[in-house]
């Protein structure tokens, strides 16, 4: 493809910043050859014995423009499998991954197009180009369509698609001024809105996901590699809190896929100041601004919610 060799520059440029992650850059340099080398390799995540004509599917785009292996999303998909959707990954090859979507078309009960990052130009193509397409879900979705000359300035239209999900990263677009912690948004003026897409007869709904980043949906050593490199995801790098993010995240997706509902606990500004107060209380020497900073953005923010027994924080816009 012509724009593979641009794409493993720039991800191999990205991750030489930080030396002490030059195995782990090594190891994603030998992963990223692979993928770019292979023929027809789609990874699949689904359980056993499945009747898949009674189960949906997803087609799921990785970033930059579908380059990045499954494998690195490995926890986020598998997650979304054992919930009962199945998950395929796009090739970087787009007449393959279209020969692919007819395939899951015929084969399951609906596919969802969902697409991260640059991943997103991608996905969002293929469902302007099947009308058997219904339902397009975009992770901190980029705009990078001028990169390629057959894309360039074309308007994003989707013309069959009648649910559209955003679902954002908050600390992919914020600024942290603080002189401690000064942080550029990831996401600067590449980021794809909703506005930015013509719809014919879609809803397009958007959710914003609090104190996460854009690497965070990876499996822990990449976003950790991102977090400590260019791309800033939540403070907190607990294991067990960055897996609980990645479930949050399929099953925001399940239930936008399956028109479940799903039990919302819905937290009034003034509450989550209080626990901001008394985290500053307990942490002050080592996180004092960065809690003024969370107090005031949760202050004019909306109504934040979390879903069931998960402590992922969101806020609907």
């Amino acid at each position: 493809m012509c724009y593979s060799n641009l794409f493993k520059l720039l991800i191999m440029g990205s991750f030489a910043l930080n030396d002490g992650f030059t195995p782990v850059f090594k190891s994603m340099s030998k992963i990223i050859k692979r993928r770019l080398d292979a023929e027809n390799e789609n990874p699949i995540y689904e359980i056993e014995n499945v009747v898949r004509k009674e189960r949906p599917c997803v087609l799921f785009f990785t970033g930059l423009n579908s380059v990045i292996p499954g494998e690195i999303y490995d926890t986020f998909l598998s997650h979304l499998s054992n919930q009962g959707v199945s998950a395929y990954v796009a090739g970087p090859d787009m007449e393959e991954t279209d020969d692919l979507l007819d395939d899951l078309i015929n084969d399951y009960a609906n596919v969802t197009i969902v697409g991260h990052s640059s991943g997103s130009i991608n996905a969002i193509n293929v469902c302007s180009k099947n009308r058997d397409v219904k339902t397009l879900v975009l992770l901190d979705p980029v705009d990078n369509s001028f990169i390629f000359k057959d894309l360039r300035n074309k308007p994003l239209v989707l013309k069959q698609v009648e649910k559209v999900l955003f679902l954002n990263a908050d600390r992919s677009y914020a600024w942290n001024l603080s002189p401690k912690d000064f942080t550029v948004p990831f996401i600067p003026s590449f980021e794809l809105k909703p506005d930015d897409l013509i719809v014919k007869k879609a809803v397009v709904e958007t959710i914003v996901a609090s104190d996460f980043g854009h690497s965070d949906i990876l499996d822990d050593t990449w976003s950790n590699m991102m977090h400590e490199t260019i791309s800033k995801g939540s403070y907190n790098r607990n294991e067990d809190l960055l897996n609980e993010y990645k479930y949050w995240l399929s099953t925001i997706i399940k239930n936008f896929i399956t028109e479940e509902e799903y039990e919302e606990i819905v937290k009034t500004p003034e509450e989550h100041v209080d626990e901001a107060m008394d985290e500053l209380g307990k942490f002050y020497t080592d996180v004092t601004s960065r809690l003024a900073i969370r107090a005031s953005k949760i202050i004019s923010s909306r109504k934040v919610r979390s879903v069931n027994n998960t402590s992922i924080l969101y806020r609907k816009v």
